[in-house]
Formats: structure tokens, sequence, C-alpha cells
């Protein structure tokens, strides 16, 4: 046989069970460190995110506005004098019209 050194080095590599799946699995715990890194930098930022959220006086304020105009719109009914809202309705904010028209 005259093959080079690659060739003899891929002819060997190709002898080793699940090559494939052990050189993926190099890879990950290679990369695991960098990948772990990254998200305790998220998580920390997502953490300080809602700490300055709950501690914000102007958020807290927003807050207590949107809850007051909801209790206005829905005065008169079983969803008025709400005490309190769940933060995912706020999404539904963007889609309160207003009743004049030509006015959002």
């Amino acid at each position: 046989e005259k093959l080079g050194k690659v060739e003899k080095f891929f002819l060997e590599i190709q002898k080793i069970p699940k090559i494939e799946r052990r050189l993926q699995s190099t890879l990950t715990m290679q990369q695991a460190p960098d990948r772990l890194t990254a998200l305790h930098e998220t998580v920390t930022s997502f953490i300080k995110c809602m700490d300055d959220c709950l501690t914000s006086p102007a958020f807290k304020h927003v807050l207590s506005v949107v809850l007051a105009v909801g209790n206005a719109i829905n005065a008169g009914t079983g969803r008025g004098e709400a005490y309190g809202f769940q933060i995912s309705s706020l999404e539904r904010l963007k889609d309160t019209k207003t009743s004049n028209q030509g006015q959002q």
C-alpha cells in the first residue's frame, strides 16, 4: 500500500467503534465550560433585571396606573375593582382600543 499518513490515519480511525458519537461527546465536554459561563451571565443579567423591576418606584407606579385603568374600563362588571392582575395580561394592553375613532 502506498497510502500517505493522512489516508492511513483515516483508515485507522474508521475502525474505532462509534467514533462519531465519541468525537461529539468530546467536543461537547470541551464546549461545556464556555456554555456554562454564558448561561451564568444570562441568568445573572435576568436576576438583576428582575431585581431592578421589583425595586423600581417608577415600575410600581406604571403597574398601579395599569390596574387603575383596567378597573375603570371594567367598572360595573365582575372584573372591575380588582386588587391586582397577572403580569402575563400586560401583553393584552397593546390590543386595547379607545372608544374614540381614529385614536389608540
